[in-house]
């Protein structure tokens, strides 16, 4: 269970690192453990939502979770961040 949770949380500080730079993306403090907690625009998330599940967090903000797991690999993150990217950009 140490190496899966290692690995989820490495996971997690991949999509923090990738998502940080992306403009329109508030992705908050370096994650601790398996989840972030980022803010984007509200038009923004029902677009990625329409292909990525994931749940609002606090919906006042236009904050969500993202959450990974012990299966994430880089390359989910890494299209996950790419998707965001996209969505973004336009």
């Amino acid at each position: 269970w140490i190496r899966l949770g290692t690995h989820a949380n490495a996971m997690a500080t991949r999509l923090h690192e990738l998502v940080n730079v992306i403009p329109g993306v508030e992705a908050g403090d370096a994650p601790q453990v398996n989840s972030l907690f980022p803010t984007l625009p509200a038009d923004a998330i029902a677009e990625l939502r329409e292909w990525c599940f994931f749940w609002d967090w606090d919906a006042s903000i236009n904050q969500v979770r993202w959450m990974t797991a012990w299966d994430t690999t880089e390359q989910d993150v890494d299209a996950f961040a790419d998707g965001i990217r996209r969505i973004l950009a336009h």
